[in-house]
C-alpha cells in the first residue's frame, strides 16, 4: 500500500491507498491486527467486493471515478456511544458535501446521502473490541449506472456539473467527522435539520424485529439516542433503532 500526501485532520494518521482491492473495510481490519493510529484511512480506486449496509447488496462503482475509503477510529479515543457513530458519520458526510459543493443534500436515516430523492453515497459501519470502522462509498464523477439502479442513483458530478477533486473532498469529510466527534451532540441537530422525508408518511423495515416488520407512519425525526421516531396511525410513537426506510 502507498501513503497519500494528504493533510489528514486526525494527527499523524496516514491515508493509505491501493489502486485495486477487494474492499477497504477488509484492508483496514487486516492492518488493525498489528495496531494502527486513530483516524487512519484506507482508500482505493476500485473495490472488487464492495458491499452495502444491507446484507447481500453490492456497491456499484466505476474505476477511478468515485471515492471509496474506510476510516478507522480507536474506541479508547471516542467519547460517543458506539451506536451513535453511524449517524455521526452520516452527518459528517452531509456537512462536508454541502460545504464542498454548495448544494442542499438530505440524510435518509440512518446515513444515506440523498439529493433530489436519489442516493449518491452510502456508509457501512462495523466494530470490534478495539476499533470502529467506517466505510464510505461516494459517487463523485460517475455518470453512467447499471439500469436497475440508474433511476434512484446520482453523483456529485451530475449534481454540480463539474469534476470533483476526490482527494480534496476526502480531506473535507475527515475534517467534518473530526469536528463532530469533538462537538458533543451537534450531530443530532444536523441530522434533525436535514432528515429526508421528515414529517411525511413513510414505511420502514424494522431490522431488529425477527420478521423484519414493515412499520408505517409519520416520520417524526430522531430521538436523543439516534432512533427513528414513527407515529403510527394509532398515535403511538414507534422507536426504530435499526432498519431501513423503504423508497
Amino acid at each position: 500500500m502507498e501513503i497519500k500526501n494528504l493533510q489528514n485532520p486526525f494527527p499523524d494518521a496516514p491515508v493509505y491507498y491501493r489502486d485495486v482491492t477487494d474492499s477497504t473495510m477488509e484492508d483496514s481490519k487486516k492492518s488493525a491486527t498489528a495496531g494502527i493510529l486513530h483516524g487512519t484511512v484506507f482508500s482505493t480506486e476500485f473495490q472488487e467486493k464492495g458491499r452495502g449496509r444491507i446484507r447481500g447488496r453490492r456497491w456499484h462503482s466505476g474505476k477511478g471515478q468515485n471515492l471509496m475509503f474506510t476510516l478507522v477510529l480507536r474506541r479508547d479515543h471516542l467519547t460517543h456511544e458506539l451506536h451513535h457513530l453511524p449517524l455521526i458519520a452520516g452527518a459528517a458526510l452531509l456537512d462536508a458535501a454541502t460545504r464542498f459543493t454548495g448544494e442542499a443534500f438530505s440524510l435518509k436515516w440512518p446515513n444515506d446521502l440523498i439529493f433530489g430523492g436519489r442516493k449518491c453515497a452510502g456508509i457501512l459501519c462495523e466494530a470490534d473490541s478495539t476499533y470502529f470502522y467506517c466505510g464510505m462509498g461516494i459517487n463523485c464523477n460517475q455518470e453512467n449506472f447499471p439500469p436497475e439502479i440508474e433511476y434512484k442513483t446520482t453523483s456529485l458530478r451530475e449534481i454540480t456539473r463539474r469534476n470533483i477533486d476526490r482527494d480534496d473532498f476526502l480531506v473535507e469529510i475527515l475534517g467534518s467527522f473530526k469536528n463532530l466527534l469533538d462537538s458533543g451532540d451537534l450531530w443530532i441537530s444536523l441530522v434533525e435539520k436535514f432528515l429526508y422525508l421528515s414529517g411525511e408518511t413513510i414505511e420502514v423495515r424494522d431490522g431488529w424485529a425477527g420478521s423484519e416488520d414493515i412499520v408505517r407512519g409519520i416520520n417524526r425525526g430522531i430521538g436523543n439516542d439516534g432512533q427513528l421516531l414513527i407515529e403510527e396511525e394509532s398515535g403511538i410513537i414507534r422507536e426504530i433503532y435499526a432498519g431501513e426506510i423503504e423508497i
